[in-house]
């Protein structure tokens, strides 16, 4: 039996082959059967296997915290930000940032001292080693190599120094592989079995953690998809299985591998959700107005919406958004009083007055409710100065068809026809009373027939950075959107107030999901717009795979990913362009070569789904470690091209670690 674990060559195969059926015939050719890996035996491992892992994470522990100091390691920025997220998650107070729930939630287990936090960090990227060595031994990559490629793994730089960071880092890397080693485990039991079973049982749990806890892992998710689908056309190739039974696996595989991840990822998000207790406004303001009304145990409001209230506006499609004007006037155009979109919840700019359009109307003795397709008019609050629509161009977006909004005037100016507005609510019967905040409304200018729209593009410095407010006919319906976030009647006695506490129609489960949703689309939204609204990175994405500074023996590992995805592409097409499909198929098959190919296939897979959604990022404050799950696809491909090399000529080995000895040799001989 150990020369079947130990896989030694294709003909030793060929020879347990004949031994053991593992062929059906078909009409045409013969075919495996699809439990063919289970009958072989294959990629088992075996006692020695398990020890020499043991021995990997406890080494590159000891080393570690031999070799450094944790005590006195600087703190990182990153560093820093987790830890901070993780004492307001002790406190129980609201944070951004959905994609590290899990790790927050499992870091939080732990006393609250960052030495030990860092310890626990090694443990974590010390256990991502020795289940990478039993990943290689998995797949039949012989044990020498699995070693030396599990040391070369732990001598990339840029690894050592996240292993002693807390971050939420070190637990995706450990989950990811978790996740790859169960889907090769998955494959090699005959489905429907036991250890079938634990397997994909592992493999759901580690991928639902592991989207908790990074998005790229959604890369991972979208991979185990993909090669499970393949896995499963291959059980259909064989034609005696029922449909019964194909259906059966079929079914498990679809809840296991896309909806059970699916289910953890949400109940950690609620669970963040729930845990939120107090509130923080430097966060919240960011948040919808009903996640904020949950957060807050409610907002205070009127029932309807009068003349003379004092009221806030948020744009629905924008982060924050709060309609806002300042003591700050264009550079060009109209060159009146700027107006703006506002990230700042309490800032007073973003109070207007709700007047009538008749300039003696007096809303003090008469409570009259604000009416769909109204005519207002909007004046601000601190300088008294009304909104205006005009045919001025704005400094930033100077398309044909964009106009100025700004704000003219003094208190005692009554306006015209350009600070008249047509205020409408969608789905709102005409001359209905508006009920707010679950109105979406939009402003109409009467004197040039166009709507206030809010988008992306943010004003420079001299605008505070906000976002730009433009009046656009025909709009972006989508853009024109806005709530009433806040609302002050001056009546004094007036006793009309509501509690407004969200969308309470819904059921319980169905409001908690909509929850989830804002919080996950505000982060990210945050993340894209607000915190890494600066450049922080300046190697673009496509330079990750080359980046290096000496070609020392950690960037030559590092390079070595990109070495074996172009090579391997290179086999792929040489394979391709030489595909003779009339070529008659020999009676045996042959089961190493095929079983390695379909693993590089999904290792060539894994790297590119990791690799480009960076290129679609809304942001460029990227930093090379974020490549680190594709470079370890694709340094796992090189660990397997170089073990197909071995297979072909053992004399390559004997280079390949007299190669690897001399500059590990000389990388440790530096400490």
């Amino acid at each position: 039996m150990s020369s079947m674990v130990e896989v030694a060559d294709t003909l030793e195969k060929d020879k347990i082959s004949r031994n053991i059926n593992i062929e059906g015939i078909g009409p045409y050719r013969p075919y495996k059967k699809y439990n063919y890996l289970s009958l072989l035996h294959f990629g088992h491992l075996n006692t020695f296997d398990i020890l020499i892992s043991l021995i990997i994470i406890g080494y590159y522990y000891y080393y570690m915290l031999f070799n450094n100091n944790i005590e006195t390691l600087n703190t990182t920025a990153s560093e820093q930000e987790f830890i901070t997220l993780l004492n307001k998650y002790r406190e129980q107070i609201v944070y951004l940032n959905s994609s590290s729930s899990f790790p927050i939630y499992f870091y939080s287990l732990f006393p609250n001292e960052v030495i030990l936090l860092r310890k626990v960090t090694l443990v974590l990227v010390s256990l991502f080693l020795g289940m990478s060595y039993l990943l290689l031994r998995r797949v039949c990559v012989s044990t020498l190599i699995a070693v030396l490629a599990t040391v070369a793994i732990s001598s990339v730089q840029i690894f050592q120094t996240h292993s002693l960071i807390v971050t939420e880092l070190p637990l995706n890397w450990f989950l990811t592989t978790v996740a790859v080693y169960s889907w090769r485990s998955l494959k090699i039991y005959t489905p429907l079995t036991k250890a079938w079973f634990i397997n994909i049982l592992m493999v759901s749990i580690s991928l639902g953690l592991s989207i908790s806890s990074k998005h790229i892992s959604f890369a991972t998710y979208t991979w185990i998809i993909i090669v499970s689908l393949n896995e499963l056309w291959n059980l259909i190739s064989d034609i005696n299985l029922s449909g019964k039974l194909i259906l059966k696996v079929a079914s498990i595989q679809t809840f296991f591998f896309v909806v059970a991840p699916i289910i953890i990822f949400a109940v950690n998000i609620i669970a963040s959700i729930e845990n939120f207790k107090h509130d923080d406004i430097a966060v919240s303001q960011y948040l919808p107005i009903d996640f904020q009304a949950h957060l807050r145990g409610g907002l205070n409001f009127t029932d309807k919406f009068y003349y003379g209230s004092i009221i806030k506006m948020r744009h629905v499609e924008s982060l924050a958004g709060y309609l806002h004007s300042d003591e700050i006037n264009y550079p060009s155009g109209s060159q009146e009083q700027l107006v703006s979109l506002s990230d700042q919840e309490n800032d007073p700019n973003n109070e207007w007055i709700v007047e009538h359009q008749f300039a003696n109307f007096d809303f003090v003795n008469r409570s009259v409710a604000v009416a769909n397709q109204d005519l207002i008019r909007l004046r601000h609050r601190v300088t008294g100065k009304l909104l205006r629509g005009s045919t001025a161009k704005p400094p930033v977006s100077e398309e044909d068809y964009t106009s100025e909004i700004s704000c003219t005037g003094d208190q005692d100016y009554t306006g015209d026809t350009d600070e008249l507005w047509k205020l409408q609510v969608l789905g709102m019967n005409e001359k209905q009373s508006i009920s707010i905040p679950s109105s979406i409304i939009q402003l109409f200018n009467v004197g040039h027939h166009c709507a206030v729209i809010g988008h992306e593009v943010r004003l420079p410095s001299w605008g505070l950075d906000n976002q730009e407010v433009l009046c656009i006919d025909p709009p972006n319906q989508i853009k024109t959107f806005f709530q009433i976030s806040y609302v002050n009647y001056r009546v004094k006695n007036y006793k009309d107030a509501i509690v407004y506490k969200g969308n309470e129609k819904t059921n319980v489960l169905v409001n908690k999901i909509s929850l989830m949703i804002d919080l996950i689309k505000t982060d990210l939204r945050y993340n894209s717009y607000i915190k890494n609204i600066k450049i922080g990175e300046t190697a673009h994405v496509a330079f990750w795979p080359f980046t290096f500074t000496d070609l020392g023996i950690s960037d030559q590992i590092w390079l070595s990913s990109i070495v074996a995805i172009i090579i391997f592409i290179g086999i792929l097409t040489k394979n391709v362009l030489s595909w003779n499909p009339w070529m008659i198929t020999t009676s045996n098959i042959d089961i190493m070569p095929d079983f390695s190919f379909s693993f590089k296939i999904e290792l060539l897979m894994g790297w590119l789904l990791h690799f480009a959604p960076f290129f679609k990022a809304a942001h460029d404050n990227l930093h090379i470690i974020q490549y680190f799950h594709s470079f370890y696809f694709g340094v796992l491909l090189f660990v397997v091209l170089l073990n197909d090399l071995y297979r072909w000529n053992r004399l390559t080995l004997f280079f390949s670690v007299i190669y690897c000895v001399s500059h590990i040799y000389i990388y440790f001989s530096n400490y």
